[in-house]
Order: structure tokens, then sequence, then C-alpha cells
């Protein structure tokens, strides 16, 4: 069991893990003029690394709830809850924001005040067309903020193991019901609506309940689960592996990224928890933010093609981006992250005062 407020390194190698994950994913996706270039293996299992987001939202759900689990303060718990959410949030995404949106107008032209309102203010995840407009990657904010509304509930109410393997039951179905139900809908005509049934909240739920089996998997003593649970669980598996597509193929993933990850927290092998990857990961939400801004960077100085041989250009350029990207991270961790998690604390302690 973790003590409260203890040192978690292996949650930041895992998030250093899931950005380099997303990063490498995203340099084959951002250079598609290279795919061709490539053997035919390399890009199906490069792609792969875009499911690092799911890593992400494990720990995710994870943090949160161990958050909550230290604070006993009931009647103060959510709203300084909240505060931390915003003011770790926030901060850096609208600056990420006002980049992006001011690259786009500069280069392009294009200013669409409603997709960046919706944007600022967390709601363009119930848009076909806002979801993921400002960047790409920004799907996974407009669905993890959602996300933060219905942890306080969930804290209340999943007390125990049973109960968190439960809630994955029980958002798996919800989430393949969703799917049947919005292809019978005017939105199925709609372009981008396959992408978008893969990032709104209702398919990422699974995963988050897998980020609340983590955290009574790490924290509980009791780890048993109820017949009826386990029964259930397994006529899901059943019931997929006969029809085919009960459970995406994502959320199976994150069932391997949680297993995983509840490894990490037992041995903490030093190829996966190290200085490096616990370090990337304490600034992986501003690497995740702005490394499309160092791939033009990149681009702009020449460097995207260093070689001419396609594969190791490819992680020639992957180092490259990596290396000013955690440069980039850690300045905007010194001067806006941290400034404002501080303001937040300050906030909070007028609260408590």
């Amino acid at each position: 069991m973790i003590e409260a407020r203890s040192k978690l390194d292996f949650v930041d190698a895992l998030r250093g893990l899931a950005i380099l994950l997303v990063i490498t994913a995203h340099n084959y996706l951002g250079f598609q003029g290279d795919n061709n270039l490539y053997p035919s293996w390399f890009g199906p299992i490069i792609y792969q690394g875009v499911y690092g987001v799911q890593l992400f939202y494990i720990m995710s759900a994870f943090t949160l709830f161990l958050s909550l689990s230290f604070d006993k303060e009931e009647e103060i718990i959510f709203r300084k809850f909240f505060i931390r959410r915003i003011f770790r949030i926030a901060p850096l995404f609208y600056l990420a924001i006002l980049y992006y949106s001011v690259k786009t107008y500069l280069v392009d032209g294009v200013f669409e005040p409603w997709q960046i309102l919706s944007t600022l203010t967390f709601t363009n995840g119930i848009s076909v067309d806002w979801i993921n407009g400002i960047f790409f990657g920004s799907w996974s904010i407009a669905i993890e903020m959602p996300f933060y509304l219905l942890v306080p509930m969930l804290f209340v109410y999943i007390k125990n193991l049973n109960g968190a393997v439960w809630f994955f039951i029980a958002t798996t179905i919800s989430a393949k019901v969703m799917v049947v139900l919005l292809k019978h809908t005017g939105l199925a005509s709609e372009p981008g609506f396959n992408e978008f049934l893969y990032f709104y909240l209702p398919a990422q739920l699974p995963v988050f309940a897998l980020g609340i089996v983590l955290f009574f998997l790490v924290r509980s003593e009791e780890r048993s689960i109820r017949p009826i649970t386990l029964l259930s669980l397994s006529l899901i598996f059943i019931t997929h592996y006969v029809l085919t597509g009960v459970i995406t193929s994502f959320v199976l993933l994150s069932i391997g990224f949680c297993g995983f990850s509840y490894a990490l927290f037992l041995v903490k092998p030093v190829l996966f928890v190290n200085r490096f990857t616990i370090l990337t990961g304490k600034i992986s939400f501003g690497i995740y933010l702005f490394h499309w801004a160092i791939f033009s960077l990149v681009t702009g100085l020449g460097l995207s093609h260093i070689s001419s041989e396609p594969v190791l250009n490819f992680f020639l350029r992957e180092g490259i981006v990596i290396f000013l990207s955690i440069g980039l991270a850690y300045l905007l961790h010194l001067t806006v992250e941290i400034p404002f998690q501080n303001l937040g604390k300050k906030l909070i302690n007028r609260i408590i005062a």
C-alpha cells in the first residue's frame, strides 16, 4: 500500500512512457510523405503509439482517486479537487490554444471563434467538427476535463475493487450500446463520425475505469472479487470472442496497460522506471501540448530529413523532437505550470482558512 503523499515514481515513469509512445506515433503521422518509404511492417507497429493516450487516462483516474483518498476534510474535498484540476490543466492548455490558433490564422488565414470558444470551455468534446480542431490531440483534453466532473461522484460510490470492476463492466457495455444508437442517428453521415466514436467520452470511460481498478489494486488490502462480478466479466469476454467488437481493441490494450502499471508499482525495473522516464513524465503535459510545434520547428530548421535511410531518419528525427520537446516543456513547467499550481494551492489555503 502507498503511504500518504509518498513519491510515486512509477506513475511519472508511466506518463513518460505514454508520451514517448504518442510522440513516436505522431512522428509517423506528422510526416506522411515518408510513409511509402518505410518497410511494410514499420507503419502498423509504429502507429500503435497513439494508444499512449489510454495509458495517460489510466494514470489520470488512478492519481485522481489517490489524491481524493489523501484528503480527509470531506466538506471541502471536492472544491479543492476542482481548483487543483483547473490550475493544473487550464493555464498551459490555454497557452497552447493561443499558439495554435494564432499559427493557424497566420499560416492558413483561418479563424474559427466558435471552435476556439468551445475548446476554451472544454465543451468541444460534444461536437464531431470541434473535438479535435485546434490541434491534433486536443480531443484528449476535451475528454479529460468532463471526466473530472464525474470523479467526485465515482469516488463516493466506488468503494472497493469489486465496485471498480463493475464500473468497468458497465462502461464497456454502455460504450457498445452508445455506438449502436449513434449509428442510427443523423450524425452517422457526417465526416469524421467514425473518428468521433473513438474520441468521445463514453468510448473512453472503460479506460478510466481501469485506472480506478488500478487504484484499488494498489491502495486496498482487500482485492477479492465476488463470484457474480467474475462471472459477468467472463461473459463479456466470451461474448466478445463470439460476436467480435463488444470490447474495443484499445480497451483490450488498456487492460494490458493496467496490468503493466500494477507490475511497475510492484517491482519498478530500471528499464522502465528511471530518471529519464520519471522526468519526462513530470513534464509530459507540456510535451503533449507542444510537440506539434516542435515538429514544425524541426522542419523549419531542415532537420526533418537528415538521412537517406527512412527508418534511421525516422529515429534521428524522433530523438531531435524528444530532446527539444523536453527542453521546451521543462521551461514551461518552471514558468507556467509550477507558478499556477502554487497559485491554486494559495487559493485552496484561503478556502481552508
